[in-house]
């Protein structure tokens, strides 16, 4: 068993296996009683851990929402000749007024 941890300069009791089994149930997972007991100690390291985190000093960092530059990938739109409507049609097995042809594929179409 994990001793009681403390979260934002308080303390906090350990994590009760009804906790657990609501979070196990939260995302839809079946454990057993030492499965649970398990996975409890394990969350309460993880929150002493995070905890941890909370101790070091962040006021000089800036918030961050990305860490790297994000630039688009993406070429700018441009208007520009497209295929010539005979070129586009010629491989096609079927053509009616300029558009490619289909068999239905909806009932009742």
């Amino acid at each position: 068993m994990c001793g009681a941890r403390i979260l934002g300069g308080n303390t906090v009791a350990e994590l009760t296996l009804k906790e657990v089994q609501h979070v196990a149930a939260l995302a839809y997972l079946r454990f057993s009683t030492e499965e649970l007991d398990a996975l409890r100690g394990q969350l309460d390291s993880i929150l002493a851990h995070i905890n941890q985190l909370q101790e070091v000093d962040t006021t000089a960092i800036p918030p961050t929402a990305q860490v790297i530059a994000v630039t688009s990938v993406l070429r700018d739109d441009t208007v520009r000749p497209s295929l010539p409507i005979a070129v586009a049609l010629a491989n096609t097995p079927r053509t009616e007024d300029n558009f490619i042809e289909v068999d239905a594929v909806l009932e009742g179409s």
